[in-house]
């Protein structure tokens, strides 16, 4: 008899957290574990608790349960009327508590208890969206602007959530517009800011172009950058060594469950490969022309952004003493007024020695530690970021639109170009490298165009003189050019 010892008792997978009840049927009594609803249906498991009103004991009109686990223990009221019914609420509630632990199960069958014990701790139990700004900012370990980032992006989307005014009074820095919008903000509650809203947002975003497919696609990279930035407030993941920043958020305040990004999906990814529309030559002519003699710091940002790929923070705060002469390179390090977008971006710019001759010329008429001369000082520890030369680059972007150049970001256009040329030269391996990317993959989708003209050759045949076309250079597919020409010659055979 001693096999049959264990037999009927319940048993728990050690993979799963699925019970099976083993009945045996020879007993009078089958053995039962609390993931059954069969368990609670017996005497006693079940109870309507009793309260003292004005002297009297009066009797819940619904079903209670105790249950004690992990050295603890908790009543529960099930809510319900019908025994049947209770029973199989208390066995779900031992399993969630079995599965989760018991935060997680208080906070969904006894919330109020959970908040009377966070209140009583210190804990903000209904916190607002400043609150929970202030929250990140304190713990999470990401640069100002970073976070400023981060910041306007989710006050945006909760702006249109909340119903806010959108108005040009949120720019006005100096008059306190920008300050009274962000005070109406923070003072919306974040469990208001639900993932059924953050979606409505987000269609309604997007809508706005009216079904321009132009502007359909450039409203859905927008949402996208938007929502990546705002969600980011409310990472999972570790950084960099640091534990999930809503974890360490959750030790100080309550968070809305779920959360106000939880179920809303990105739109498709848009492509966003460079296609070149300038001709980069004559362009440079025409700024040599133009601007070395008239806007000398303008064509200064221009040269090192299309021959030297700067990014426009690089070569906003380029000094001299990155500039080594005698090796030819430009060095992109940390500097009391700069620190680099990632620790890939550091590193050595190649210079042609015609640019290096260029580069000396600009030094010997220049007097301060700056290769681009500005009145403004440098501007650190800011949440946005600070161009000293902004004036300059306005002026070199109303120029290069005047030019054919159009792009929002003209600056980083002559980049992307510098790129795609570097590329077309060298290959993609030596434009990542140049380019100072982390990952090659980066270079792949965001900066390279098809320079060289990719054809077959059928356009010769459609010719009727066999003259080829003066703007045509490519020489066609010989093997398909051929092929072509002698099905044209073949009749083809009756069947």
């Amino acid at each position: 008899m001693k096999e049959h010892k264990h037999a009927g008792m319940a048993k728990k997978s050690v993979h799963t957290s699925v019970y099976t009840s083993d009945v045996d049927t020879s007993r009078k009594s089958p053995v039962l574990n609390r993931a059954d609803a069969r368990y609670w249906s017996r005497p006693g498991r079940l109870f309507k608790h009793t309260r003292q009103l004005r002297g009297q004991a009066v009797a819940d009109t619904t079903y209670s349960l105790k249950i004690a686990f992990d050295g603890k223990r908790e009543q529960f009221n099930t809510g319900e009327r019908d025994k049947v019914a209770a029973a199989a609420v208390a066995a779900e509630i031992y399993r969630t508590l079995d599965r989760s632990g018991w935060e997680p199960t208080l906070e969904r069958y006894k919330p109020a208890k959970l908040v009377r014990t966070d209140v009583a701790k210190g804990i903000n139990v209904d916190p607002t969206v400043g609150e929970f700004i202030a929250a990140a900012k304190s713990l999470a370990d990401v640069g100002p602007r970073t976070m400023g980032d981060y910041c306007r992006s989710f006050r945006l989307i909760v702006a249109h959530v909340a119903g806010i005014a959108k108005d040009n009074t949120r720019y006005d820095y100096f008059n306190g517009g920008a300050g009274r919008w962000r005070e109406q903000v923070d003072a919306v509650k974040l469990s208001s800011v639900t993932p059924q809203k953050v979606q409505a947002w987000k269609v309604a975003f997007v809508a706005r172009a009216g079904g321009d497919p132009q502007a359909e696609r450039s409203a859905k990279v927008s949402v996208n950058s938007i929502m990546r930035q705002a969600k980011s407030l409310f990472s999972v993941k570790e950084h960099r060594g640091q534990g999930a920043l809503v974890g360490m958020i959750r030790g100080i305040m309550h968070l809305p469950s779920p959360l106000p990004f939880d179920g809303v999906g990105f739109h498709e990814s848009q492509s966003m490969r460079y296609q070149s529309k300038i001709d980069a030559g004559a362009l440079l002519a025409a700024a040599r022309e133009e601007l070395a003699a008239s806007q000398p710091e303008a064509f200064k940002a221009f040269v090192l952004a299309l021959c030297c790929g700067l990014r426009r923070n690089e070569l906003d705060k380029l000094t001299w003493r990155q500039v080594d002469f005698d090796k030819g390179v430009i060095r992109i390090e940390t500097t009391r007024f700069f620190k680099a977008k990632s620790e890939d971006s550091l590193g050595e710019v190649d210079l042609d020695p015609e640019l290096v001759v260029l580069l000396r010329e600009w030094k010997a008429s220049t007097e301060g530690e700056f290769v681009i001369e500005a009145a403004t000082t440098p501007r650190l520890a800011k949440s946005y970021q600070h161009y000293r030369t902004s004036r300059t680059m306005a002026r070199l972007a109303g120029w290069l639109r005047e030019h054919g150049v159009e792009d929002t970001k003209s600056l980083h256009t002559l980049r992307k170009e510098f790129g795609s040329m570097v590329a077309q030269e060298q290959g993609i391996y030596a434009a990542s490298r140049a380019l100072r990317h982390a990952d090659i993959q980066v270079t792949a989708k965001h900066y390279l165009d098809k320079k060289q003209r990719i054809t077959v050759g059928f356009g010769r045949l459609l010719q009727s003189s066999g003259a080829a076309p003066a703007s045509v250079t490519t020489e066609p597919s010989p093997s398909l050019a051929a092929k072509a020409s002698k099905q044209r010659r073949s009749p083809r055979k009756a069947h």
